[in-house]
């Protein structure tokens, strides 16, 4: 009987230390694993309670899948706009392809991740978005004026880019990260410190502050349950988000690792996810804007 409580302990210890991110990550592909390892000991064994052990680490990993995704209702935003965030990764082999793909969206804000030389050149040429910032390998494009402002560097490293848009009657900042991985490149305490540091530079914006980007964080670490608590996450409004790392086996962890958070008082509408050719990503987008 414990066998099949154990599992549900996740709910209780996830958050307390920072290593247990990495359980975090895999737990589709542990919880899986259990059921399928469990079930074979049952089978072999004629007891029920190895399958019930199974059965429970699997309906935990579904749930703690499941819970950060659940579609959060809010009414449609007022003085709407509409958003859209790429990692078109650098080095992308089919650069014109990728460009057309985000020209195409007909976006009002484009947030490029990873913007090498020939994508963003393309874009350049594609987009009907006439202002443009690019800041190392961080680039938006808008329908509005925009204005780099000083940010401090994160803990951990990673690339930001923080910008005020001049937008009539709205205008807001934005900031635009692309994180460290914690598998490889930093730590997850690292990570977690980085979400926090987030947090507070949000806070502290006078304008509303949006968050949009490859954060490199899975929406089932503790990272995520930090910004998530503060601000809204915009993929969220009325549907399902959809994994957004999908590089061949690493599709069965369901990563979704790119985010846009927008104030509490601000909702979202319509979000979706878009393929980019040569990319591992896939593309986010949605329209948002303060609440009626």
């Amino acid at each position: 009987m414990l066998l099949a409580v154990l599992p549900w302990a996740w709910f209780v210890l996830r958050g307390s230390w920072p290593p247990l991110d990495l359980i975090a990550v895999a737990l589709p592909l542990l919880g899986l694993a259990s059921l399928l390892a469990l079930g074979l000991v049952a089978a072999r064994t004629g007891r029920l309670l190895p399958l019930s052990a199974g059965l429970s680490a699997f309906l935990v990993a579904a749930l703690a899948v499941m819970m950060p995704r659940l579609p959060v209702e809010q009414p449609r935003p007022t003085d709407s706009l509409r958003i859209a965030s790429a990692n078109v990764l650098e080095g992308n082999g089919i650069p014109r392809e990728a460009a057309a793909t985000l020209a195409e969206r007909r976006v009002d804000l484009l947030v490029v991740i990873e913007g090498g030389r020939k994508t963003l050149g393309e874009l350049r040429v594609l987009s009907n978005l006439p202002e443009r910032l690019t800041y190392g390998e961080l680039s938006i494009f808008s329908r509005w004026p925009l204005a780099r402002l000083t940010r401090p560097p994160p803990p951990g490293g990673g690339a930001t880019l923080r910008a005020r848009v001049d937008r009539p009657g709205t205008p807001f900042v934005l900031h635009v990260i692309h994180a460290p991985n914690p598998l490889y490149q930093t730590t997850f305490e690292e990570q977690e410190r980085f979400a926090a540091d987030l947090v507070r530079q949000a806070d502290a914006e006078v304008l509303p502050a949006l968050v949009a980007g490859d954060l490199n964080l899975t929406d089932r670490a503790e990272g995520y349950r930090m910004l998530a608590s503060s601000l809204r996450d915009a993929m969220r409004a009325g549907s399902w988000p959809a994994d957004t790392y999908r590089l061949s086996v690493w599709r069965l962890l369901l990563l979704r690792i790119d985010h846009l958070f927008v104030p509490t008082d601000w909702c979202a509408a319509d979000p979706v996810t878009f393929d980019i050719p040569g990319s591992d990503h896939r593309g986010i987008e949605a329209t948002i804007g303060p609440c009626p």
